[in-house]
């Protein structure tokens, strides 16, 4: 259920039908090949730039990320100093 249309090379509407409203059929004479589009010259080229710059995105973003240095690992404390500042282990 939904609309359906057809449209030229343009944009401009060759039919429309409301399915919505019990038309569930349509027969319609389409142009094939009547004109020239950016579209068939390009082929996949729009995609494909599209993937080189999410890569490119991504590599900016891992280069720029600060690097984090790792820390020396703190000691437990002893029982020594756990007696002396009066702590107590659990």
């Amino acid at each position: 259920m939904g609309v359906s249309l057809a449209a030229d090379a343009y944009g401009r509407e060759l039919s429309y039908i409301d399915n919505f409203r019990g038309v569930f059929e349509q027969d319609v004479i389409v142009p094939l090949n009547a004109t020239s589009t950016i579209y068939p010259e390009s082929r996949d080229m729009f995609g494909w730039l599209t993937v080189l710059g999410f890569l490119g995105v991504m590599i900016a973003t891992l280069l720029k990320r600060p690097r984090v240095e790792p820390r020396e690992p703190t000691p437990a404390p002893s029982e020594r100093a756990l007696a002396e500042t009066g702590g107590t282990r659990r």
